[in-house]
């Protein structure tokens, strides 16, 4: 919402000063990355779900995506009127054609009391981006689900109550979140940087040396943050030396990948063990027969009769035969077959780690 909020005022102050491709930019960002990139990822598994107690959480997501749109509909307005006219009129209208968008375009404020809220899943955001990089350096696909995901912050911010949206987006089982460098797998130094050190203090670097020492872990980013600072006393002068004079060194423990992002230090387990192996082949195998599904043209809400999988080794085929009430809500089929035999047509071939696969999806 804040989100939105923010949108509108960019866009409605473009239309006044005649940036009309800005504000056309600016309704783009919210619908691309906010809405369908942001939003929309991180509510899919809750619009997919059919179960009964949650059925009031899936109406109040359905609420919020349709006031959103239909405010997108007033921002596109000036710029492309009879499409949003159309728009309004055959989906927002509480009486179609009835009376012209014009006469509701001003909606009531959103208020500022979400600004907190906005700001955690800002934070998840950018811990999602560190775990993805930690992720390649690991050579682990995104789609492969991973054990445990330490979150190591230093502005004291509340991270604990938005763990849950820290493991969807990361797909992690376990996240913990703390501010105590002890908790966390990895060892900090920070180091003094002689080259910037001299850049800084010319004639006194040799001094400047010799007084100051390396900081580890709490300390170090405490100093790093600018919590704390570092001063060296030569002669009767005593000088700062800010956080750029330091490197910080990362060591972590062994079986974890450590990657850092705007303050926040993140720590992914790069083992799987069999389980997690296993929910990876699940999420491979449900990408690709996703992928068929909208090359087919089949809206993504809606019940394929069946899928079926054929070509796959009886290790991955028991596998997925377990986990297969995972893959039909991931696909959204009725029913997933592993057929001995390919017959019939409309079949799709790709490939697994180099192994030739065969899908089919029928309505």
């Amino acid at each position: 919402l804040m989100k939105l909020k923010e949108a509108e005022k960019n866009v409605f102050s473009c239309y006044e000063r005649m940036r009309f491709n800005e504000a056309c930019k600016e309704i783009e960002k919210f619908v691309i990355e906010i809405m369908s990139q942001g939003y929309v990822r991180m509510v899919r598994p809750e619009l997919w779900s059919e179960k009964l107690e949650e059925a009031e959480r899936r109406l109040v997501v359905y609420s919020f995506l349709c006031n959103a749109l239909k405010r997108v509909c007033y921002m596109l307005h000036p710029v492309s009127p009879f499409l949003t006219e159309y728009l309004y009129q055959s989906i927002f209208a509480k009486e179609a054609w009835n009376r012209p968008m014009m006469v509701d375009m001003y909606p009531e404020s959103i208020e500022e009391e979400y600004r907190e809220d906005e700001k955690a899943v800002d934070s998840c955001v950018l811990i999602e981006q560190a775990c993805n990089v930690a992720r390649s350096k690991a050579k682990l696909k995104r789609r492969w689900p991973i054990r445990d995901i330490y979150i190591l912050q230093s502005d004291g911010e509340n991270m604990e109550r938005v763990e849950y949206l820290i493991s969807s987006l990361c797909n992690v089982k376990n996240a913990v979140v703390s501010d105590d460098p002890k908790t966390f797998p990895a060892k900090f130094r920070l180091v003094p940087n002689p080259s910037k050190i001299g850049s800084l203090f010319k004639e006194k670097t040799r001094e400047v040396l010799e007084r100051v020492r390396e900081f580890t872990d709490r300390e170090a980013l405490e100093v790093l943050s600018e919590r704390r600072k570092v001063y060296v006393s030569i002669g009767n002068e005593e000088l700062e030396l800010p956080s750029n004079c330091f490197d910080l060194l990362i060591e972590p423990e062994r079986g974890f990948e450590v990657v850092e992002n705007s303050g926040f230090f993140i720590a992914i387990r790069k083992e799987r063990d069999r389980e997690l192996i296993a929910e990876g082949l699940v999420r491979d195998i449900a990408r690709r027969i996703q992928a068929l599904r909208k090359e087919k043209g089949y809206p993504p809400t809606a019940m394929v009769t069946v899928a079926r999988i054929y070509g796959l080794e009886e290790e991955d085929k028991e596998t997925l035969y377990r986990m297969k009430d995972t893959l039909s809500f991931l696909v959204r089929a009725k029913k997933v077959e592993f057929p001995e035999l390919r017959e019939g047509d409309e079949w799709k071939k790709d490939e697994l780690d180099g192994r030739e696969i065969w899908f089919q999806v029928l309505m």
